[in-house]
């Protein structure tokens, strides 16, 4: 009987051989898996002690393994040194280490010690190659750094299982490190290598790789983290922080006020063709003239836009779009540009506006307060008495705006022509008719979607206030206000984008690119809501990304796109915000290709969990609200698809709210169906429904 030592993908593989045909071997493996090998796969045959054993397999492998373990290694390697040669084959390495004839079964051991010992030797092919001192002590020193890191990961994993099983236990000053640790962790600060280590801990806990959440709750009893907000374990897991440090409220309160500099002389502008601004100093900036006005929800603090028109007696028209230019009061590189790139976004939930700003600036000094002088950064455009535009231009002005309108309001306005205000909101919303009508002719696809409102008061409490309003209930779908807003801000974004891409400025890009198959026609000029269908749209649109160059954006019908008219709530809008006034002022930009690059993956990774956040947030307050309701409550939905198993996707049709409906029968997408809910599941956020018949 003879056992063999086979090379295997994963190391060695130990077989006894049944049959041996020359060129292959017919072999049995411990787990008494039968095969043919190829005789070249064979590193060893040896012959157990006792042949008429019935486990000379495992004879032989203990036997071969203990003789490995005693090998030295270190004075294998010493000796090596010692003949100054560049490569030993394993033979010539056994006769070093065990004499003349060494035993094939002392062969086979000093093969599997060197492979699981390579701190001494480098393997390459056939040969072992004596590492230099210097490297071996260089590898010494990494071997010990990571034995050790792996001895502060078991000791982390063994007091995270000691907080789970007491979370009110006596906290040493060891346990409040180690929760500073984890929650820098939850807040994006920590590094590549505590982040690695702290998943490998909570692999290990049980409970926590699924849910490491679990943890808030005893930060919290350590005093490391005070807020009044409910659902404070989430915002620190999606890496969002509930207030500001006093020292950042402390230096947004010191941020001097705008103060509108003296008017310089007046020039005329060229009537050419559409161009792009050019550089402009910071003494040549201007007042916007005309009708001032902004237009936002009458809860909104932070006010980014505004707009000015101005009727010519010639008949053209001066349209202004001003941009709050939050890069006046937060310089780059300072405390606050550190907070605002911390915390990328302002996230909206219902219970509470999380700001990316301090409120000092970003609901005051850089917001666009009616009555208030403002720095703004406008893209003023000329307008033909035809309607056609005539020129256009970016520069840093500022304004008063003279009057606050809610949609509401400015949708009144347009319902009457005898309104002062009539003719200016009239032509805005004409433009923009134009402007979506361009870009549906360039292959534009607008998304239709109702919007619902939850805000909530006193989440903290027991029974806090829940309100829920979806918009369209009363008014159309889409508003003129609305549509307005949204055409001539993306038209803001589109001519900074078409600016950077004409000057060659680096900028951070937004794209997408066009489903993998053509879409049907008519959804492109769908204007009702049907869940159905936008449950497709959504499945085969493809992902908006950043990009550091200009490239298409195929939802919008644009060659390049920009955002930039955000930049009190958006960081990336502020970035650019500060490219443009950069090239526009000084000539030059503030920011290099390469360090835009650097931004984006940041930017994109935390600006979707904080949308991830906002959506989670939504449904848990909608479905806290359904569970406060009459168990016997009927709600309206609209059928969305149908599953496997009888069941099907529902979506309730005043809180567009997805969940799962069990139902016998057949039911064709965008059905009305009553149903009542039967239950809901809070760790997922769903909910499931039968129908009421």
């Amino acid at each position: 009987m003879k056992v063999v030592v086979l090379e295997d993908r994963d190391g060695v593989r130990w077989a006894v051989v049944l049959e041996d045909a020359q060129e292959k071997l017919k072999v049995q493996d411990e787990r008494g898996q039968q095969v043919w090998v190829p005789r070249k796969k064979v590193l060893f045959e040896l012959r157990p002690a006792d042949p008429g054993t019935t486990d000379a397999l495992r004879q032989v492998r203990r036997q071969v393994e203990a003789t490995a373990a005693d090998v030295d290694v270190h004075l294998l390697w010493s000796l090596a040194c010692e003949e100054s040669r560049a490569g030993w084959t394993l033979d010539e390495l056994a006769r070093l280490y065990f004499g003349p004839r060494p035993l094939p079964e002392e062969r086979a051991a000093l093969y599997l010690r060197l492979a699981s010992e390579t701190l001494y030797f480098r393997s390459r092919g056939d040969l072992y190659e004596p590492r230099p001192p210097e490297q071996v002590e260089a590898l010494q020193h990494q071997r010990e750094a990571e034995q050790a890191r792996q001895s502060r990961i078991e000791a982390m994993a063994r007091r995270l299982t000691q907080w789970i099983q007491s979370p009110t236990a006596p906290w040493t000053e060891e346990d409040r490190r180690l929760a500073e640790t984890v929650l820098a962790y939850f807040r994006r600060k920590a590094d590549d290598r505590t982040v690695h280590d702290l998943r490998q801990a909570f692999a290990t806990v049980p409970g926590l790789q699924e849910d490491p959440t679990l943890l808030i709750p005893i930060i919290q009893a350590m005093g490391l983290v005070q807020s009044d907000l409910e659902g404070l374990g989430l915002l620190i897991y999606y890496g969002v922080e509930p207030s500001f440090d006093p020292e950042e409220w402390r230096l947004a309160e010191a941020v001097p006020a705008f103060v509108p500099p003296a008017p310089p002389a007046a020039s005329v502008p060229s009537p050419e063709a559409p161009r792009a601004a050019t550089a402009v100093g910071p003494a040549e900036r201007r007042p916007v003239e005309g009708w001032t006005f902004s237009i936002d929800e009458p809860e909104t603090q932070e006010v980014d836009d505004a707009f000015s028109v101005r009727f010519g007696p010639d008949g053209t028209v001066e349209v202004g779009v001003h941009i709050a230019e939050a890069a006046y009061f937060v310089r780059k590189d300072t405390p606050l540009d550190r907070c605002a790139e911390r915390r990328v976004t302002t996230v909206y939930l219902p219970e509470a506006t999380l700001y990316m700003l301090p409120p000092p600036v970003s609901t005051d000094k850089a917001s666009l307060v009616a009555g208030q002088p403002r720095p703004v950064l406008s893209l003023l455009t000329e307008w033909t008495p035809e309607g056609r535009l005539r020129s256009w231009s970016l520069e840093p002005r500022w304004v008063v705006v003279r009057e606050r309108l809610t949609y509401r309001q400015a949708d009144a306005i347009l319902r009457d022509p005898s309104h002062e205000l009539y003719p200016a909101l009239h032509f805005l919303a004409e433009r923009a008719r134009q402007f979506l009508d361009d870009r549906r002719a360039r292959g534009a696809f607008h998304l239709v979607r109702p919007e619902v409102k939850v805000r909530v008061q006193g989440a903290s409490d027991p029974r806090p206030t829940i309100h829920i309003e979806r918009l369209d209930l009363e008014t159309p779908l889409e508003t003129p206000a609305r549509m307005s807003v949204r055409e001539w801000m993306i038209a803001y974004n589109a001519r900074v984008a078409e600016w950077a891409a004409a000057h060659d400025v680096p900028m951070i890009y937004r794209s997408q690119d066009p489903p993998e198959e053509p879409l049907p026609a008519e959804w492109a000029a769908m204007d009702t809501y049907r869940p159905s269908v936008f449950r497709a749209l959504i499945r085969q649109f493809r992902r908006s990304t950043l990009w550091p160059s200009p490239r298409e954006h195929w939802a919008l019908g644009l060659p390049a796109y920009v955002q930039a008219s955000s930049p009190i709530r958006r960081y990336a809008d502020l970035v650019t915000q500060r490219q443009v006034l950069a090239c526009l002022q000084n000539g030059r930009p503030l920011y290099s290709r390469e360090t835009l690059l650097r931004m984006m993956t940041a930017i994109e990774d935390s600006t979707a969990l904080r949308k991830e956040l906002e959506e989670r947030r939504r449904r848990y307050w909608i479905l806290r609200y359904l569970a406060e309701q009459p168990p016997t409550t009927v709600y309206p939905a609209t059928v969305v698809e149908k599953k496997a198993g009888g069941l099907y996707v529902i979506e309730l049709d005043d809180y567009l709210l997805e969940g799962v409906l069990s139902y016998p029968g057949t039911l064709d997408p965008d059905t009305k169906v009553p149903v009542r809910l039967l239950g809901i599941d809070w760790q997922r956020l769903h909910y499931k429904a039968q129908v009421v018949t």
